[in-house]
């Protein structure tokens, strides 16, 4: 999976997460704590 691809879905994630608010917060979180591994 290119990194276009990946940024792109997990936008949608974030999206459909951010009706609960600090959990989109979180999961950003935990993905640029991965990215940056």
């Amino acid at each position: 999976m290119n990194a276009i691809g990946r940024t792109e879905g997990f936008k949608r994630r974030v999206e459909k997460a951010d009706t609960k608010g600090q959990s989109t917060i979180e999961l950003l979180s935990l993905s640029l704590t991965r990215e940056s591994a």
